[in-house]
């Protein structure tokens, strides 16, 4: 152990144990003040045989140059945020949220106005992905209402849908519907549910 000069409450530790398995850890006798910083006048390298785990209690801040440009944390569900510019503020910011089940929300705040496009641009092809399902698949919502204004799904061997709904998805009574089922054959048609 390595003591604070003024209170030997407060000290470094290093601990080896079985299979030199060793413990680096600082005690704040009254307090949770006992920062620990690596500074090195060069790379640091984590050359581990196994994974490497990091365990935080409130969160694991990502900066460069002293500025925090993104974080990686636990509110209910778990979050991946990555603030504009390399940090340059935390009111604009990307983020990605995993919650239960696995439902996961991909969004962009832009605080000041709705100028936080999405831009998914791949050297290859976009690949979408939805349940094999009589219902549901894809979706494109208004931000307003939260209703869907159009739906896309599919069920293997049987058909592929696309419906178009009234008013931004004001209703899902009233819509214009395309079906294509085996050899091409499709319909087109509108409902009027009144």
């Amino acid at each position: 152990r390595i003591y604070d000069d003024a209170d030997d409450a407060d000290f470094f530790s290093i601990v080896i144990g079985t299979s030199g398995a060793t413990t680096i850890s600082t005690i704040d006798g009254g307090a949770t003040a006992a920062h620990l910083e690596v500074a090195a006048d060069g790379n640091i390298v984590l050359d581990s045989a196994g994974r490497i785990g990091i365990d935080s209690t409130s969160g694991i801040e990502l900066s460069e140059a002293g500025t925090n440009f993104g974080k990686l944390e636990v509110d209910t569900v778990s979050l991946f945020t990555l603030y504009e510019q390399g940090g340059a503020s935390t009111d604009d910011y990307f983020q990605i949220g995993c919650a239960t089940n696995g439902a996961t929300t991909i969004k962009t705040i832009d605080a000041a106005g709705a100028a936080g496009h999405l831009t998914i641009q791949p050297d290859g092809n976009i690949i979408l992905k939805t349940l094999d399902a009589e219902e549901g698949g894809f979706q494109i919502q208004n931000d307003g209402n939260g209703n869907k204004a159009l739906e896309f799904f599919s069920e293997d061997g049987n058909h592929s849908s696309l419906y178009l709904y009234e008013l931004g998805g004001e209703s899902t009574d009233d819509y214009f519907k395309i079906i294509t089922t085996e050899a091409g054959a499709t319909t087109i048609k509108t409902v009027d549910a009144s």
